[in-house]
């Protein structure tokens, strides 16, 4: 499952919730930063699978193809695309 904008607001909520159902999560961030405190706050949340991120910024066509491409490095399926909108 892959969450855009899963940094905060719905995005992180969304990701909370999911994460509980015990389905892997990928989040994306436009910066490490944001994207580890986001994986740090989600993993600290009890039970749960594993969260990961992948940096991209949807402002940017070369990062959204390269975020594309470390997502298919990490995962071998897609069985959920949220576009949530970041700020």
């Amino acid at each position: 499952m892959l969450i855009t904008g899963g940094t905060g607001g719905l995005g992180l909520e969304t990701a909370r919730s999911l994460r509980a159902t015990g389905a892997k999560i990928f989040i994306t961030a436009r910066s490490e930063e944001k994207g580890k405190a986001a994986v740090e706050t989600l993993s600290s949340g009890g039970k749960g699978a594993a969260v990961e991120f992948i940096v991209m910024d949807l402002a940017s066509l070369k990062s959204v193809r390269s975020a594309a491409a470390e997502f298919k490095k990490r995962s071998d399926r897609l069985d959920f695309l949220i576009t949530n909108a970041g700020k």
